[in-house]
């Protein structure tokens, strides 16, 4: 009957009443005027008022409020259908979809959680589990501990080449340019502690990256640090202003510090359909070689989309990178797809592939060129949600990356294998 409500809806076809609620509980002057009355988008208020206790009209109802943007109703609908009658499962998930679009996230949560608990099929769990990493990332207190081991054949992005021509003439690279292998013990703490100013939201967040590498001259230590406000626009537009502050080091000495401002906009269109977008100032300095200092402008669009069983996500980024010596600026276009999925057997598997075109600002005399670089990359997540400790999953990671570039020494590639152990929601 739930399936037969979600089609009147879909396709506003007449539909007579009988098929929907029981004659038989009617007078005969009731069943008289019923068998002439017609469902449609229009009249099923009134015909509501026949029968409030039906939950299939009730249902068709709530179905109508939300093509009408009443969300807050619907979600009251929703409400009554279950006090009526608590075990229908699917009323708890469009409850649970309506709240998260509203980002009631406490309640939106709770109802996504009673379902997912249930024994139900691995299409279903699978789709509630992206909306509840949506609603991790957005508590307003949380921190996680993950931890990667792996093993990369370029951990510094050196080049394969043995030569490279300046002015014409063939010179040998030197060995520290060249691409060093090495295992990886990462440790990543971040976490978010928001709170509220004269009833606006202030965004706080931290996040800690340390690589240890077998070769401990490359070993990495970054700490990065975020804050701004969050503005309410409407129920389902929230805008927020972010400063950031990130240092790294490298082998124990200061290596990259990055200061920046974004404005990002988020437009939750429907509850499985959101479009951000965000520009950001910012600059980075080199603390060992400042000709690479440099102003960094970008804007960037992310469209993300929950089906039944899949999770995507399409990112377009533009960014215009001024450095102190020019014939390091560039411009870069860089277009990513991220597509989450259960194949079978408690299997899920998250695949990332993109582009990256990178036009850069100065004819350079040395290569007797000016740089042009395309950088290819792909990378899959294999694990499984048979394997669990405590709030924690395994998960395999296979990542490549293959720049081909218009200047030999330019031309990089790289492979990661990892194990990473992470904290779900």
């Amino acid at each position: 009957m739930q399936v037969l409500a979600t089609l009147l809806l879909k396709n506003s076809f007449y539909i007579l009443l009988i098929l929907l609620i029981n004659i038989d509980a009617f007078s005969q002057e009731e069943k008289k005027n019923i068998k002439t009355l017609e469902v449609n988008l229009e009249n099923i208020e009134k015909i509501i008022n026949i029968d409030p206790q039906n939950v299939d009209l009730l249902n068709i109802y709530a179905l109508r409020l939300v093509t009408k943007n009443r969300i807050h109703d619907a979600i009251n609908i929703y409400k009554k259908i279950l006090l009526l009658r608590p075990d229908l499962d699917i009323i708890y998930l469009e409850l649970a979809k309506l709240q998260f679009l509203i980002r009631d996230f406490k309640n939106s949560e709770e109802n996504f959680l009673y379902i997912y608990n249930k024994k139900i099929s691995r299409d279903i769990n699978y789709n509630i589990r992206n909306y509840l990493k949506l609603i991790k990332k957005n508590k307003d207190k949380d921190i996680n501990f993950n931890i990667r081991v792996g093993k990369n054949d370029n951990i510094n992005n050196g080049t394969y080449a043995d030569t490279i021509d300046l002015f014409g003439v063939p010179f040998k690279i030197n060995d520290n340019a060249k691409a060093k292998e090495s295992y990886e013990f990462l440790t990543n703490i971040n976490g978010r502690n928001n709170f509220y100013l004269r009833n606006n939201k202030i965004l706080s967040g931290f996040e800690i990256n340390h690589s240890d590498f077998k070769q401990s001259e490359y070993d990495r230590l970054k700490l990065s640090y975020n804050i701004g406000p969050e503005f309410v626009i409407t129920n389902k537009t929230i805008s927020n202003l972010q400063f950031h502050y990130s240092r790294e080091l490298l082998g124990g000495k200061n290596s990259v510090l990055d200061n920046s401002v974004s404005f990002n906009v988020l437009n939750q269109l429907n509850s499985g359909l959101s479009i951000s977008n965000k520009f950001s100032i910012g600059e980075t300095d080199y603390y060992n070689n400042s000709n690479y200092n440099s102003d960094i402008y970008f804007f960037q669009t992310n469209i993300n989309k929950i089906y039944k069983r899949f999770n995507t996500n399409l990112n377009f980024k533009y960014s215009d990178i001024d450095a102190n010596q020019n014939i390091y600026g560039n411009v870069k276009k860089k277009i990513q797809l991220d597509v989450s999925t259960y194949i079978s057997k408690g299997i899920f598997v998250d695949l990332a592939i993109g582009k990256e075109f990178s036009g850069y600002n100065q004819y350079q005399p040395i290569f007797s060129n000016t740089r042009k670089d395309k950088l290819d990359f792909y990378s899959i997540d294999l694990w499984s949600d048979r394997f669990y400790f405590n709030k924690y999953y395994p998960k395999l990671n296979f990542t490549t990356r293959d720049n081909k570039s218009n200047i030999n020494v330019y031309k990089t590639s790289s492979k990661n294998f990892s194990l990473y152990l992470v904290k779900d929601f």
